[in-house]
C-alpha cells in the first residue's frame, strides 16, 4: 500500500513534476469524474510527463491526447521507467505546446 497524503481536488497537478494514472477496475468511474479528467488534462497542458497504466491507457484516446515523448502507456511500468525518469528530468516537453492550446484546463 502507498499512503495517501493528498487529493486531486486539493492539490492541483501543477504542483507535481509528473503524473502516473494507475491501473484498476474503475475506468468508467475515472472517465465520468470531472476532477480526475481535469487533473490529467491540466498535467498534459502544462507539458508534464504522464504515464497511463493498464486499463487507463484507453484514456489517451478518450481524452484525445497526442502521443509524444512524455506521454507513456504500458501494462508494465518497468518497461518505460527509464524513459519516464528522463522525461521528469527534462521537466517539460516543450514540443507539446503547439497541440495544447485548445485543452480546457
Amino acid at each position: 500500500r502507498i499512503p495517501v497524503d493528498g487529493r486531486q481536488n486539493g492539490e492541483p497537478s501543477v504542483t507535481y513534476d509528473a503524473v502516473i494514472v494507475i491501473d484498476g477496475n474503475n475506468l468508467e468511474v475515472f472517465k465520468a469524474d470531472g476532477v480526475s479528467k481535469h487533473y490529467v488534462l491540466e498535467t498534459y497542458k502544462h507539458l508534464k510527463p504522464i504515464v497511463f497504466l493498464g486499463d487507463k491507457c484507453a484514456l489517451i484516446d478518450e481524452f484525445q491526447l497526442t502521443k509524444d515523448a512524455a506521454l507513456f502507456s504500458t501494462q508494465n511500468f518497468k518497461e518505460i521507467q527509464d524513459q519516464f525518469k528522463q522525461a521528469i528530468q527534462n521537466h517539460r516537453l516543450w514540443d507539446r505546446e503547439k497541440v495544447v492550446a485548445a485543452i480546457p484546463a
